[in-house]
């Protein structure tokens, strides 16, 4: 097995050129609080997210036949988090009316 590079690209669809840099805080989120603490957070974490290095994983799929039938299993195993560690899921992070 060789590890492949999960990367955190939002627009898979664009080459790496043509999008745009990311959103990223310009002072101090201190004296922010409730909500909009919360989306401060967010915007942060996904800078940091955006300057951390790809995560690297395994990838294991495993497709059998069996008595005419088929069966198939896809397996993830992440090897070292970079930028996992950084990117909140949005329910954690954001307030429940944006979502």
């Amino acid at each position: 097995m060789r590890p492949r590079a999960l990367t955190p690209s939002l627009y898979p669809f664009l080459p790496p050129a043509q999008a745009h840099p990311p959103i990223h805080p310009l002072k101090s989120g201190a004296p922010l609080q409730g909500d909009e603490a919360r989306v401060y957070e967010l915007v942060t974490r996904r800078f940091l997210a955006c300057c951390a290095c790809d995560a690297l994983g395994f990838e294991t799929t495993v497709d059998i036949e069996m008595a005419g039938e088929q069966f198939s299993s896809r397996g993830l195993m992440v090897r070292e988090l970079n930028y996992l560690k950084e990117r909140p899921t949005l329910s954690e992070t954001l307030p429940r009316h944006f979502l």
